[in-house]
């Protein structure tokens, strides 16, 4: 089962906890429901700050330590930019 997650047009530190509450508790909910597969559609994210990053971090673990393939749908060439520039294209599974 594949679950996909929404995510923000923007992920900055106004709205990050709720984002990290949210996307954290929808996966712990599907992983226990036998999701194999965690999917975050970006493609309408346009912004995503340093919180951001860390929450994509911390869902890419989650999934990973649960045994579920992760993957992040639709970025924009300005997100993949600074998943470029931090490194993070070359740890978090991209589509």
């Amino acid at each position: 089962m594949e679950f996909v997650y929404k995510a923000p047009q923007r992920i900055d530190s106004m709205n990050a906890p709720k984002v990290q509450e949210e996307l954290i508790g929808e996966i712990q909910k599907v992983l226990s429901e036998n999701a194999d597969k965690i999917v975050i559609d970006m493609s309408e994210t346009s912004y995503l700050s340093s919180a951001g990053l860390r929450i994509m971090t911390i869902a890419f673990k989650r999934a990973k330590g649960a045994g579920a393939s992760f993957a992040l749908r639709g970025v924009s060439e300005m997100v993949q930019d600074l998943f470029d520039v931090t490194g993070l294209s070359g740890y978090l599974p991209m589509e």
